[in-house]
């Protein structure tokens, strides 16, 4: 950065979604605080997304940028939060599936949240607003789930969507009755996504 100019680069082995993302991130660096910045690619990840700090501010620019509310909504509509919609959701706008999948979560009406585990722990999670405060997430990932299949086996692409007891992912009051509606995808670098949707 050198007064009224800066450079932006960006890895060009990553995939258009993280591309894009990674501009929008910097744009935001530059709209919003306009501090000397140097961001890895740790800064620019989901895990900053809850925290107040300026790679948080910029990570939300850069959602905005490339997932504007106004227009996602309404594109969401009454679909399914599961992580075919965030498929959906990243082909149309051109984003990476992890930000599509989180601004799905976060959008969403009814309770849900979005985990990142690898073989021993849980990364990083999102919650929306109508998940309930009581309710936790499991640090390990239950071996009788399909994110658990995903992280130690060779599987690809995105599981099917499934009703399995709340148990093996929730914590809180009560869960032993509940069930949720789960859906997984291994990432490039070995961890697993999913997306996780409180049933009545």
């Amino acid at each position: 950065m050198n007064g009224e100019r800066a450079l932006i680069s960006v890895n060009d082995t990553s995939n258009e979604g993280r591309q894009r993302f990674s501009l929008g991130h910097e744009l935001g660096h530059w709209t919003c605080d306009r501090s000397s910045f140097r961001c890895v690619s740790d800064d620019i990840g989901p895990q900053n997304a809850e925290a107040k700090t300026a790679e948080a501010a910029a990570n939300s620019f850069a959602s905005q940028l490339v997932l504007p509310d106004c227009i996602v909504q309404p594109w969401i509509g009454r679909k399914p939060i599961c992580l075919d919609t965030a498929a959906a959701l990243a082909r149309d706008f051109r984003v990476s599936l992890t930000a599509a999948a989180i601004k799905l979560v976060k959008r969403a009406s009814t309770p849900a949240c979005m985990t990142c585990h690898g073989q021993t722990r849980l990364h990083w999670f999102q919650k929306n607003r109508a998940f309930p405060a009581e309710y936790f997430i499991v640090r390990e990932l239950h071996a009788e789930t399909d994110a658990f299949s995903a992280v130690f086996g060779a599987t690809s692409g995105i599981s099917r969507a499934k009703r399995e007891p709340a148990m093996r992912w929730l914590t809180g009051p009560d869960v032993f009755r509940m069930s949720v509606q789960t859906q997984s995808v291994k990432l490039p670098d070995g961890s697993v996504l999913t997306i996780i949707a409180m049933t009545r």
